[in-house]
């Protein structure tokens, strides 16, 4: 509406005979409802927070390789014949010191992915798209809500890739399922489940056989974890370059 309204004033008023007069205020209300339409959001870059957002998603991957080793040596003593105290203790605390670095990386990373989810979010809008359902504070709300966590962040950022790439027609694709966003939701779910799985088992796990299963189990939840960075990985490669790339589009008109 805002685009079209001042089209079709210039139109009637060319009739009129007052068509150069008004075609400028006809472009002036162009701007000024433009603008005050998107005035409540600031565009700042997202390079250099994408940036650090991808460091440490790839620390994130290299330490579940450690936890992914770390498992299987913990399998191997499960697996062994004999069993001694002392490498009960050695692997308890192998175990401790790779969960507590792989819980301090994950938050940190967390932290700085749900400050790139509100910026993306809040970029793509100052540059001019419009129709969104979610908000750039529940599109990072949602990650934290039981049930609304299962889909609305997947949402969230769909609407944002879709605008990033077309900004003028997007919503007539908001509906489609981008191929990135949607490995990257799938495989984030997927280690969600497995991981919180993991955890209710292995708290009434007793038996030596039942371990064995359950730390088989965190090796895949490992694999899964690493793949979730790949492909978080690429979402905020792609999505830091589009946005950036109109940035400079629009600095230089």
């Amino acid at each position: 509406m805002v685009i079209q309204y001042p089209i079709t004033k210039f139109v009637l008023c060319y009739n009129g005979g007052d068509g150069k007069i008004l075609a400028s205020i006809g472009k002036l209300n162009f701007i000024t409802s433009h603008r005050s339409s998107n005035n409540a959001f600031k565009f700042k870059t997202i390079s250099g927070l994408g940036n650090w957002v991808k460091r440490f998603l790839g620390i994130g991957a290299l330490v579940e390789v450690f936890c992914f080793i770390s498992s299987l040596i913990q399998y191997q003593f499960l697996t062994q014949g004999a069993h001694t105290q002392a490498g009960a203790n050695s692997n308890d605390l192998r175990v401790m010191v790779v969960s507590v670095v792989d819980l301090f990386v994950f938050v940190i990373t967390m932290i700085l992915f749900c400050i790139w989810v509100f910026r993306s979010n809040v970029n793509i809008r100052a540059l001019g798209a419009q129709g969104f359902k979610i908000s750039p504070s529940w599109a990072v709300g949602f990650f934290f809500i039981p049930i609304f966590n299962l889909w609305k962040p997947y949402e969230a950022m769909n609407e944002v890739w879709w605008a990033s790439h077309d900004m003028s027609s997007w919503q007539r694709r908001k509906n489609l399922e981008s191929n990135i966003v949607s490995r990257w939701w799938f495989v984030w779910v997927l280690c969600l489940f497995t991981e919180n799985a993991s955890t209710q088992l292995w708290e009434k796990a007793e038996e030596f056989s039942v371990m064995e299963n359950l730390t088989l189990l965190d090796m895949v939840v490992s694999a899964l974890s690493i793949l979730s960075c790949y492909t978080a990985f690429v979402l905020v490669d792609q999505i830091t370059s589009i946005q950036t790339q109109l940035e400079a589009r629009r600095d230089s008109l």
